[in-house]
């Protein structure tokens, strides 16, 4: 048997349904009544690969700020002059 849930049911309980759904039940989603979608079991867990190694310093080495572009600090501060 399939439950019905409403998006607001989802985002409510999204911990609950993940576990249920985890256990093999299946879920009919609801936006203002009408059904929209379907949430069913996985068929296999597969994870996911990871493809890039994030550290503080971005992806792989690269800089999060692109390369000539001011940081934010120096931004804010000449912002902050205008206003003076």
């Amino acid at each position: 048997m399939v439950t019905v849930i409403s998006q607001r049911g989802l985002r409510n309980n999204s911990a609950e349904i993940m576990r249920r759904l985890q256990a093999g039940e299946s879920f009919t989603l609801t936006n203002n009544g009408v059904p929209v979608g379907s949430l069913t079991p996985a068929s296999q867990p597969t994870a996911l690969p990871i493809t890039r190694r994030a550290s503080r310093r971005g992806f792989d080495g690269f800089p999060l700020r692109p390369a000539g572009v001011a940081p934010v600090s120096t931004i804010l501060d000449q912002l902050r002059e205008d206003r003076l």
